[in-house]
């Protein structure tokens, strides 16, 4: 279903005039237990005017997902790909 503000997965298409892009967006956590793979291969665009929420069971990924934008992932996180535009300049995490 799409929509307003929803967050677009799979499908997600570069738009001109988004305010973010975020384009399969990997996030794991190695332990020794094994890899946690937290967020898996989301996409997603924010527009103008948007607003969008982040929904999920417990554990789902919605603070990984948002750590790793920001940066701001603790260890052992590590995003291991993802492409990601901001507005007036383009970053690969």
């Amino acid at each position: 279903m799409n929509y307003p503000g929803a967050i677009k997965t799979e499908d997600a298409t570069p738009t001109a005039g988004a305010l973010l892009e975020v384009r399969d967006l990997h996030t794991h956590f190695v332990t020794d237990s094994g890899t946690v793979k937290a967020v898996n291969g989301v996409s997603f665009n924010i527009d103008p005017g948007e607003r969008i929420a982040i929904v999920g069971e417990s554990g789902s990924g919605k603070s990984a997902m948002a750590m790793s934008l920001l940066r701001l992932l603790a260890y052992p996180g590590k995003v291991v790909g993802a492409r990601s535009t901001w507005p007036a300049a383009t970053s690969t995490v």
